[in-house]
């Protein structure tokens, strides 16, 4: 039982490290275009002045596209 509850907790704590919200607290965002919920990852979908929603590990930004390059 010792050694299964070691196991579970060491399994909890590598599921922690690999959460979206820890990757967060590390300093990255999700970048959606406004309205929708697929972060984006590259910029060829996206024209000047796309509104964008920037979640952070505290909060939500809202910004815009002003160039690509």
């Amino acid at each position: 039982l010792s050694i299964s509850q070691q196991r579970l907790k060491s399994l909890g704590e590598k599921l922690k490290t690999l959460s979206p919200l820890a990757i967060l607290e590390r300093g990255y965002a999700v970048v959606t275009k406004s309205g929708t919920t697929q972060p984006l990852t590259q910029p060829a979908s996206l024209k000047k002045w796309d509104e964008l929603d920037v979640r952070l590990a505290h909060g939500r930004l809202a910004a815009a596209v002003i160039r690509k390059g």
